[in-house]
């Protein structure tokens, strides 16, 4: 299977002025992403799609491609991810005639991935028939969605009508509960054709434990991860 990792790297983020290069425990934050890329074993290829001369300029002394800057109408902090994943796929086959059977959205905000992930949701791309596969961390307690409130008035009601902590008094009676976390997740690019949502309607999880699954969108999460990389 040949397989596309991309790695975006929007500029302009608002919470933290140019999150993607920021130094993260003394490396560009995205250097992390691009390590973990680097060690995949299943890659076909690696690329950064960025809309800024400036990443472009840092991402190219790694020696990770930029083969094209990505346009302004796909730029914004209100694009999703598939015109971007798109926009990639269409410069690859029609300029260098290339053509990938999946891609691989590799975050730069979640560091903590690694070449394993990625080769083992590969793998079970391979060996699953799946339109899709996302990466998910296991909620616990207080997180789970039973456990939570919707508010209206002042007034704080059950999310889920009938499911709260007076049924569920022990975080052991809760079902297993999965959020999605960013950090690696596989598109087919038949999925991208033939499907009008991103991911499709077979969607396969990947489990990344709760300590490897951070996804920085905050200064308080940025140095939280910091804390977690200098500490473990």
């Amino acid at each position: 299977m040949k397989v596309l990792g991309i790695i975006p790297a929007r500029s302009g983020s608002k919470r933290i002025k140019d999150k993607c290069v920021k130094s993260f425990a003394g490396k560009p934050l995205i250097e992390y992403t691009i390590n973990a890329a680097k060690n995949s074993k299943l890659l076909t290829e690696i690329v950064v799609s960025t809309d800024s001369i400036q990443y472009a300029e840092i991402v190219k002394k790694y020696k990770v491609n930029v083969p094209v800057l990505r346009p302004k109408r796909i730029s914004g902090d209100k694009i999703p991810d598939k015109p971007v994943i798109e926009h990639m796929l269409e410069w690859f086959e029609l300029h260098e005639n290339k053509k990938f059977d999946a891609v691989v959205y590799l975050r730069p905000t979640t560091p903590f991935k690694t070449g394993r992930h990625i080769d083992d949701i590969i793998n079970k791309a391979e060996n699953g028939n799946f339109s899709s596969i996302r990466s998910v961390t296991k909620v616990h307690g207080v997180y789970h969605p039973y456990w939570m409130y919707t508010e209206k008035n002042g007034t704080v009601f059950p999310l889920i009508h009938g499911k709260t902590a007076k049924e569920y008094y022990q975080s052991q009676m809760l079902p297993p509960v999965f959020r999605l976390n960013g950090v690696v997740d596989l598109i087919h690019t038949k999925t991208l054709i033939s499907s009008d949502s991103l991911y499709g309607d077979n969607i396969g999880m990947y489990e990344i434990p709760e300590e490897l699954s951070l996804d920085i969108d905050t200064k308080a999460e940025f140095n939280y991860g910091e804390f977690l990389l200098k500490n473990r």
